[in-house]
Order: C-alpha cells, then sequence, then structure tokens
C-alpha cells in the first residue's frame, strides 16, 4: 500500500503529547519555501519525501530539526500496484 499525506495534515508539534490518531515525527527539514504567512517544510520520513504546511514562524532555516504531528486520521491508503484509493 501507499500512504497519502497532504501538506495542511501534518503541523509542528506544539503539546506535550500528540493528540488521537496523531503520529509524532522529530523531522530535519531539508528543503524550506517561505510563502508569506506560511512555509512548505520538506523532509525524510523512512527514506521519502514529505512536506508539511506550517506557520512561517513556525521554521527558520534548513537543517533545522523540529517535532511534526502528523494527522493520520486524514491519511488516503492507496494500492501500491494500480494507485487507486482503497
Amino acid at each position: 500500500v501507499l500512504l497519502g499525506l497532504r501538506p495542511e495534515h501534518l503541523t509542528r508539534a506544539h503539546a506535550a503529547t500528540p493528540a488521537l490518531g496523531t503520529f509524532r515525527y522529530d523531522a530535519t527539514i531539508d528543503l524550506l519555501q517561505p510563502t508569506g504567512s506560511r512555509s512548505y517544510a520538506t523532509f525524510r520520513l523512512a527514506g521519502a519525501p514529505v512536506m508539511a504546511e506550517l506557520q512561517a514562524h513556525d521554521v527558520s532555516r534548513p537543517g533545522e530539526r523540529l517535532p511534526i504531528d502528523i494527522n493520520m486520521n486524514r491519511a488516503s491508503i492507496f494500492d501500491a500496484r494500480t494507485e487507486r484509493a482503497i
């Protein structure tokens, strides 16, 4: 299977513990794309590039480490062979 995540469903972790249905990952930012009030931060998760849509003040530069909360309740699952939604 393939896991689909939208950037807006990944946020900087602010609470001490992740919410129910949320996976927390300590990311090292590889690429940062500021767009004004938001920034798109790319990092690697299990070797695959993942993009998070963050508040502009959440991250300042590539190489920065920060905790990311991934809302798994919003994840999409796809068949790896056909790429169709399951």
